[in-house]
């Protein structure tokens, strides 16, 4: 089971009048120029996680992110991986973690944060009936900060296995967290203008969050709703 829920955080100071060379050519537009690239990786994936249920959302999320990751356009500049094993449910531990991985790039609300993550966890687990099953929960942000555009590559997988009595519970789980974190590579975006005009067109940042987000059931919020 996979739920996405991407986001854009900072000044989107884009034209939105503009040609699609206008578009990777000049700097300004650059927020919506990482939009444009990731809704293209996301559609040749096949990872649009707005029209897909939540298994194939999991089932076509490593895909997604392999073809960004090997974008000569965006910079790796951090990478981490964690995996540890509980018997009891600990979202805190999660959020946390989370929280440490956007310090000094984004501002959230860790309360937010460990209210999102349970919803999600609620929203999977409401999805199964088995007994065990792995769910995957994708937050992948874009940032401006201060001029310089981050992407990051956020996700975390959580094996469970379920017991029953008299209501769904947790019995065991186990957390992998992968953490990416790259930057524009401006120089080779202008440089490629052209080329990225003719293979990708426009489009924008609101594609790729239009794209890129799972259906959201009533009443499950994410950290990043505002209501």
């Amino acid at each position: 089971m996979g739920v996405a829920h991407p986001f854009f955080q900072g000044e989107n100071t884009s034209d939105t009048v503009r040609t699609s060379l206008d578009l990777f050519q000049n700097p300004k537009n650059h927020p919506d120029a990482v939009g444009t690239i990731l809704t293209y990786s996301g559609s040749r994936t096949g990872y649009t996680p707005a029209s897909l249920s939540q298994a194939e959302t999991a089932s076509k999320f490593m895909d997604y992110i392999s073809d960004v990751s090997r974008f000569p356009g965006f910079l790796l500049e951090h990478s981490s991986r964690e995996r540890f094993e509980l018997n009891e449910v600990n979202i805190n531990l999660i959020a946390n973690r989370i929280k440490e991985a956007y310090e000094g790039y984004l501002k959230i609300d860790i309360n937010q944060v460990i209210s999102s993550i349970q919803g999600l966890v609620n929203a999977v687990m409401s999805e199964s009936q088995q007994n065990a099953y792995k769910s995957l929960f994708d937050q992948s942000p874009v940032v401006n900060v201060d001029g310089t555009l981050v992407i990051f590559i956020n996700y975390v997988t959580l094996n469970m296995t379920k017991t029953q009595s008299g209501k769904t519970t947790v019995k065991t789980q186990t957390y992998e967290m992968q953490f990416a974190r790259f930057s524009l590579n401006r120089g080779f975006i202008i440089a490629n203008a052209q080329k990225l005009a003719d293979a990708l067109g426009d489009g924008g940042l609101d594609n790729w969050l239009n794209q890129g987000t799972s259906p959201q059931k009533k009443g499950v919020k994410t950290c990043f709703s505002n209501n």
